[in-house]
């Protein structure tokens, strides 16, 4: 570590002498709460059950979350690289980078979130904490890599110059190698998510960022261009952008731009599940962002509104490596044992798909059905099937073809007469086969990504109740499908001359929240009364049946005379707001005015104290000493002249 750098008893992280205050937070008692379940924790590893039980809120889980670390994956840092994250947070990355043995020094300029930080990473002996401002930060090596997650949108914010992203841009590069790579993850300014009502992640507030309303000194973000432009403005000239969905902050699916470009290898279609998230907890939408999504990547432009980007750059190389196309993860609901990655990469021009353990040393649970038939996961290699998913289908009109396609391999039990759906069942390997698994491909339909393996055949009923809960209960729905699970079931089995009885259904519920609790060992309490649509509501679908309730009648007009009263009293509490916005916005110029001036005298301070200190050595230095008698016999002459 830099000699201008100490660690002083008591803490696990490096500063100078004089810690500068932060004002950046998530709140002190948020902070130490953190603190104190990092600290009282036996294992505080990636996959850390014991963390990821301590989520409550978002903060925790943005800093718990095993999601986080998914976005270093797709990115070649080896064991052995040199690697600095400026703005690391409660060290969420910085933990999994120790991990696979990267050499590590973590910066952040809050002590409070680098405390928790060093503590997470207390066993890793290659992983050094510092708090220091970030463009201030001193190092006596280049790195192999500079990560910027999560950190250039406040720039403005914290650098005092004309152009704080070229700032931060420069101090970065200044600690690479030559041959070094620079990581940025920011959300996109014109993510797709940003037009369906969600917040801006750093202001709360829908439509900021698509209209540009940010304030001069306050956290901004860009657009795919503006953001390439800065970079090389940067020297950065080698970009490789890669695509987090639904976003950097807990990616699912990582696209490369060669995913996006290459015909046939369908992009969109690993993005149907990737549902966007608010993280203010809006959860309004005006459209399903999947069904947006695909239409977007038919025309060329899912690149520009992907919700984040996550950038590799360089002065002369910026190539991920190893044929990278896709990757996608299943980790947030699941024992550390059974946490996978599916990867697709580019070999002689084919795609090649692999499923990988993330956490291969954890103990392998004993995974078993509700009945007691055992299950196993298995992650043996697949061939990759170019084709249009199912998914599409079932998410605009109707689940027939998918069901047909289950009727298809389903056996009776027992000899029985197949009248009902208790009555049929389907090869173990059926397990997943829901609408989402279901593809297209040059022969047909295809059963895709077969993951778990009863080792006895599993009713048909169950299988169906899966399917419409995986598909229906994701993303906006339809006015004309928000019947219940169990009454979609009913009207499904009954599109093909078979009976469900309620009780059955229940039955089969029961058996899918036994599995999923199987998987993440946590409760589980799905019901057969969920109504699709159960992660977001319909906007335009809400406010249109408001509209109809009071167009019925002359026997509503009070409830419209009401409804007149609430629109005035909403137009003056809008007013409210912008006057109070306007208030807020001059608050944060004030104070970026006030951090200005205060970082510009901190600076001539500094520099003061540095040319003492230099004063201090030259009068202390023999060369000043034996000249001294020199300069007291030209102040005697100056005074008698």
């Amino acid at each position: 570590m830099n000699d201008i750098y100490r660690r002083t008893q008591g803490v696990r992280f490096w500063h100078r002498e004089r810690i500068e205050p932060f004002n950046y937070t998530d709140g002190s008692e948020e902070e130490q709460r953190l603190l104190r379940i990092v600290t009282e924790a036996v294992d505080v590893g990636t996959f850390s059950a014991e963390l990821s039980d301590a989520i409550t809120d978002w903060p925790s889980e943005y800093h718990f979350s095993r999601a986080r670390h998914c976005l270093m994956r797709p990115l070649p840092i080896a064991a052995g690289d040199r690697v600095l994250e400026l703005g690391c947070g409660c060290g969420a990355i910085t933990r999994y980078l120790g991990e696979i043995g990267a050499r590590v020094t973590a910066v952040d300029g809050s002590p409070a979130r680098a405390a928790v930080a060093a503590e997470r990473c207390r066993d890793l002996p290659d992983v050094e904490v510092v708090v220091d401002d970030l463009l201030r930060f001193e190092s006596d090596a280049p790195y192999d890599w500079v990560l910027l997650i999560g950190v250039l949108e406040y720039s403005p914010v914290f650098a005092a110059g004309d152009d704080p992203v070229a700032e931060y841009l420069a101090s970065a590069r200044r600690h690479l190698r030559p041959e070094g790579r620079l990581v940025v993850a920011i959300e996109n300014q014109l993510g797709l998510k940003y037009f369906n009502a969600c917040a801006e992640d750093h202001l709360g507030e829908p439509f900021v960022g698509v209209q540009d309303l940010y304030v001069e000194r306050g956290p901004r973000t860009f657009g795919r261009r503006v953001l390439a432009d800065h970079l090389r403005r940067a020297g950065l000239l080698h970009q490789s952008f890669l695509f987090p969905f639904p976003d950097y902050k807990l990616p699912g699916v990582i696209l490369s731009a060669a995913a996006l470009s290459t015909p046939g290898f369908g992009a969109a279609e690993l993005l149907a599940r990737a549902h966007a998230r608010d993280y203010s907890g809006n959860r309004l939408r005006a459209f399903d962002d999947a069904l947006v999504i695909d239409q977007i990547h038919a025309n060329g432009l899912l690149a520009d509104l992907a919700n984040s980007f996550l950038i590799v750059a360089s002065a002369r190389t910026s190539t991920p490596g190893g044929g990278f196309f896709a990757e996608t993860y299943a980790v947030r609901q699941r024992l550390a044992a059974l946490c996978t990655a599916t990867s697709f990469r580019a070999e002689d021009r084919t795609i090649t798909v692999s499923k990988t353990p993330l956490c291969p040393d954890a103990p392998e649970p004993k995974l078993s059905l509700a009945d007691g038939t055992a299950v196993r996961q298995s992650l043996a290699p697949e061939d990759f099937i170019p084709g249009r998913g199912l998914l599409w289908e079932t998410l605009r009109e109707a689940l027939g073809p998918w069901m047909r396609h289950l009727l298809v391999h389903a056996t009776p039990r027992d000899g029985q007469a197949p009248r009902d759906l208790e009555s049929l069942e389907l090869p173990g390997r059926f397990i997943d086969c829901t609408p989402a698994n279901l593809v297209n491909g040059p022969d047909g339909w295809t059963y895709i990504d077969q993951e778990w393996h009863a080792e006895a055949p599993v009713p048909l009923g169950w299988v169906v109740c899966r399917g419409v809960l995986n598909t229906l209960t994701k993303g906006v729905a339809r006015p004309e499908t928000l019947a219940t699970i169990s009454e979609t079931v009913e009207t499904l089995v009954r599109e093909h001359d078979l009976h469900a009885r309620p009780a059955a259904i229940e039955g089969w519920i029961a058996s899918e929240n036994h599995f999923q609790e199987a998987l993440t060992g946590r409760p589980v309490s799905l019901s057969a009364d969920l109504r699709p649509g159960t992660t977001v509501r319909p906007l335009i679908a809400g406010i249109r049946a408001l509209l109809d309730r009071f167009a019925l009648g002359s026997k509503f007009d009070r409830h419209i005379d009401g409804l007149g009263l609430i629109e005035q009293a909403l137009v003056r509490q809008d007013a409210q707001r912008r006057t109070i916005a306007k208030q807020q916005a001059a608050l944060t110029q004030a104070v970026a005015k006030r951090d200005f001036a205060w970082r510009r005298n901190a600076k001539l301070e500094a520099q003061l104290e540095a040319a003492r200190a230099r004063i201090a050595a030259i009068e202390e230095s023999n060369s000043w000493r034996m000249t001294e008698p020199l300069r007291n016999l030209t102040r005697r002459f100056r005074h008698k002249n």
